[in-house]
């Protein structure tokens, strides 16, 4: 198209562009006539005053518009008529290729008011995704960290639990006020009767050593006092006497029911014959 209005000289060119202009400004004014046109003098009567001043105004520039659609009409008449059948195409499709290029350049700008639609969409969902992402790295962190404080607590309670001093126990050994001597003594073979059982063999009085002896088994064995009968029963009197220890040393009778005297001479007859083991624990 453009090759053939280089084509044309000066002068027709300028009339085919006045063709194109007049046959635009027809069309326009048909579509305004289209939109514009009707029933002016039926709404005026159910209008207010200041309505209807409003449309008479209106009617008096659609006149106006329908005298210069008028002049537009007898232009393009004229200007079609002037001019040859070659240069009246030539109009014709330059007009219709400047509607196409509108029409063109109206949808485009359309799509970029779509993709800038379309990017600010992207770049609010893109910000929606990386706070949910953040929110996500916030909760694992609280997490982590609880479960930090938690494994914390528990490691110092072990620890201490761990420095608590072991509670003390109680003694198991048994009283050391009444040990027996002839616990852990097997019982003594019976010994040959003595001439005379009520006195010890040899001196009648122990010496100084074996009362020092004596005295310090009565003190261990039973804190000295010669009634005293172990929890068992079976050991009795100051140096805990079993009732076959007693009888072999000539005693009778019950040992804590004996006299002081009587108890200290069986003793000495034991220590004289066996020593101080009678009394491990003692003597």
């Amino acid at each position: 198209m453009m090759s053939q209005l280089q084509d044309l000289d000066e002068d027709s060119a300028e009339l085919t562009k006045d063709l194109v202009a007049a046959r635009r400004a027809v069309r326009e004014y048909a579509i305004a006539a289209y939109i514009d046109g009707g029933q002016s003098d039926v709404l005026r009567a159910t209008l207010n005053p200041e309505q209807s001043a409003a449309l008479a105004w209106r009617t008096n520039l659609v006149a106006g518009q329908t005298v210069s659609e008028a002049e537009a009409v007898d232009n393009f008449s004229a200007l079609k008529d002037a001019n040859e059948p070659e240069r009246i195409a030539a109009a014709t499709e330059l007009d219709r290729l400047n509607a196409r290029v509108e029409h063109a350049s109206s949808d485009a700008t359309q799509a970029s008011a779509h993709e800038r639609d379309a990017e600010n969409a992207l770049a609010a969902a893109r910000q929606a995704e990386e706070a949910a992402a953040q929110a996500a790295r916030e909760a694992e962190a609280t997490k982590a960290r609880a479960a930090a404080a938690t494994k914390a607590r528990a490691a110092a309670a072990s620890k201490a639990e761990a420095a608590k001093p072991a509670p003390s126990r109680p003694s198991s050994s048994g009283s050391t006020s009444t040990p027996a001597p002839s616990r852990n003594t097997p019982a003594p073979a019976p010994a040959p009767a003595p001439t005379a059982p009520s006195r010890p063999s040899g001196s009648a009085s122990a010496a100084g050593s074996e009362s020092a002896t004596l005295a310090r088994i009565r003190a261990c064995e039973s804190g000295g006092n010669y009634a005293i009968v172990s929890s068992s029963g079976k050991y009795r009197g100051a140096y805990q006497f079993d009732y076959g220890t007693w009888r072999a040393m000539g005693g009778s009778g019950d040992p804590a029911a004996a006299s002081p005297g009587e108890q200290d001479r069986r003793a000495l007859l034991l220590l004289r014959a066996r020593g101080s083991s009678p009394w491990p624990n003692c003597g």
